[in-house]
């Protein structure tokens, strides 16, 4: 019996991931490159395989809900949107805070959703 709930609690896990992800998802994804954009205030982080089949903006944290991959971004300071779209993620940051201070952050907080992403899913 009790083999069979958590059976059906992977079931349900594995589901909801692939709604969120895509089918994608069991694949683990890394940030192979950062790209500039004409916007000053956005980059383009691009993974190494898709991260979503659906595009998905979020313009602020409340937006974010518990999505998460935005919702982990918006956790750190000055990020003030986030669109997934393919096999990228732009982030958008506040005007007075600097690159050199986010970059880092951004692929942490991403290495880190995203190995937790593959976790789940094996």
């Amino acid at each position: 019996m009790a083999a069979e709930v958590l059976r059906s609690f992977e079931d349900r896990r594995r589901m909801a991931r692939d709604i969120l992800f895509g089918e994608e998802a069991f694949m683990p994804l890394t940030v192979k490159e950062v790209q500039t954009t004409p916007n000053p205030n956005a980059m383009k982080f691009v993974l190494d395989g898709r991260i979503t089949t659906t595009p998905a903006s979020f313009f602020n944290a409340e937006a974010a809900g518990n999505h998460p991959i935005a919702s982990r971004l918006f956790a750190i300071p000055g990020v003030q949107s986030v669109l997934l779209l393919g096999d990228f993620i732009t982030v958008n940051k506040a005007p007075g805070m600097k690159w050199t201070q986010m970059t880092a952050k951004v692929k942490r907080a991403l290495a880190d959703v995203l190995k937790d992403a593959d976790r789940s899913g094996s």
